[in-house]
């Protein structure tokens, strides 16, 4: 499969679309919808687990958990979720970060510091192992993006970080990061899937409020993804909140514990 990146700009609607790259022996998964009032946050994800092989075949291996919290934070991860050789375990990283009192941007600073040296140890590897299929394949490519769910000042506050693979004097990571504060609500935001869920929410701009819950919003999306790739997306969704109360499981399966 190949990977790419756009940001489409809706009234109220924000798409970030990625598509899991392949790789040597990694980890990955895909697919995050989050949906944001002006009282809370919540993010939702699939729990299907890839293994992205050395010679670029995808196959399930168990599932994974893609939602997180810690403290006053809550995220979703797609793409390179971790590796097993070198070992490389990017959600362990940030649950040792200390972020409880600062900022989102400090905290997204904090987690580019900690893995990108991980994420570069990733890449090198698939360098090393197959320079044509890396060249190919990865290089240019986004391989991670995070998406980040927090409050400020009692308003909630989104935050994007995406890792690309790409040579530069520092390595072959690069990272572009960005805050949405202010926004129209609902706003709905997806990572990690194939254009089905872009075409829900571009033919039906008020997805969310149509009578339904933004639970069964997030829940919808991606069970509807997951008819159309059921290879790379199931339907056991996980899916956590945060407000000014601070954060909630609204849906946990043994994955998540």
């Amino acid at each position: 499969m190949k990977k790419s990146i756009a940001i489409f700009l809706f009234p109220a609607i924000i798409l970030l679309f990625t598509v899991p790259t392949h790789g040597q022996g990694i980890y990955g998964g895909s697919t995050a919808v989050c949906i944001a009032t002006k009282d809370s946050i919540l993010i939702g994800a699939d729990s299907k687990l890839l293994l992205l092989d050395r010679k670029g075949n995808l196959n399930e291996a168990g599932r994974a958990c893609k939602v997180h919290r810690q403290n006053n934070l809550v995220y979703a991860a797609v793409g390179i979720l971790f590796n097993k050789f070198p070992p490389f375990d990017p959600i362990r990283i940030i649950s040792d970060l200390p972020m409880k009192d600062s900022s989102l941007r400090k905290k997204m600073e904090a987690v580019v510091t900690a893995t990108k040296d991980g994420y570069k140890m990733v890449l090198d590897e698939a360098e090393a192992n197959s320079p044509l299929y890396f060249k190919d394949k990865m290089l240019g490519k986004t391989f991670t993006t995070f998406l980040f769910g927090s409050f400020e000042n009692g308003k909630p506050v989104i935050g994007f970080l995406s890792f690309k693979c790409k040579k530069s004097s520092n390595g072959v990571t690069y990272v572009k990061d960005s805050i949405i504060i202010n926004y129209e609500v609902p706003l709905c935001l997806a990572i990690g899937h194939s254009r089905s869920i872009d075409s829900i929410l571009v033919s039906n701009p008020e997805f969310v409020g149509n009578g339904r819950s933004v639970m069964e919003g997030i829940i919808e999306l991606i069970r509807y993804e997951s008819k159309r790739t059921p290879l790379e997306v199931n339907d056991r969704i996980n899916l956590i909140g945060i407000s000014c109360n601070g954060t909630k499981w609204y849906q946990k399966f043994q994955e998540c514990n």
